[in-house]
């Protein structure tokens, strides 16, 4: 983020002239306005893939905040887990981690959580969903957006903690786990009438 300070000497590099320089420091620069999930994913934290990034990201709301974050809050997230908590701590805990995160900020690479806030009485808000199947609605991406927009939670993995397996079309071997452990599962329908009207189902399948 410092080259643009350098410019000139940027020029002088063989092979790159003043088109190629611009469009890189042009590109550097674009990167600043990235999303505080996708930078806290880039960091490469381990454990901290893009699903996770997004749950720290609303709790914290900074990256300011989440260098300061214990393992205690952490681990009070939905879908966060020790080994996540943990490596996330150990990260911001390393004096190098530290330089870089100081640095980012001090160039104002410090993004704020945009995660529209839901209404809180929407039954989907605080809900750990997990999807399988082919969706006829719409795509398993815009079902995840609504998830979210409404405060809700999606991950790949059905395990105790989720709340609504969305089952479509050829479900795969996630409707066979959520059976067994006794997970609420919802057809598309139920889904629909959950997210856009706020109707519970009253007697999800398990």
């Amino acid at each position: 983020y410092r080259l643009r300070d350098r410019r000139n000497d940027l020029i002088k590099i063989d092979k790159m002239g003043e088109i190629s320089v611009d469009n890189l420091l042009q590109a550097i620069e674009a990167s600043r306005s990235q999303s505080l999930p996708r930078l806290l994913f880039a960091l490469g934290i381990s454990g901290v893939g893009s699903e996770s990034a997004e749950w720290i990201a609303h709790r914290f709301g900074s990256l300011t905040a989440v260098k300061k974050a214990t393992r205690e809050e952490l681990l009070a997230i939905d879908g966060i887990g020790p080994i996540v908590a943990s490596a996330l701590v150990e990260y911001c805990a390393l004096e190098q981690n530290q330089k870089l995160i100081a640095d980012l900020i001090e160039l104002g690479i410090n993004p704020l959580d945009q995660t529209p806030k839901p209404a809180d009485d929407h039954p989907a808000n605080g809900m750990l969903f997990v999807i399988t199947g082919r969706l006829e609605m719409m795509s398993r991406a815009e079902a995840q957006d609504q998830i979210k927009e409404r405060g809700g939670k999606v991950t790949s993995s059905v395990t105790k903690k989720t709340d609504y397996l969305v089952t479509g079309a050829e479900p795969g071997s996630k409707l066979d786990k959520a059976q067994r452990i006794g997970i609420h599962i919802i057809d598309e329908d139920q889904f629909s009438a959950l997210i856009n009207k706020g109707i519970v189902p009253v007697n999800p399948k398990t």
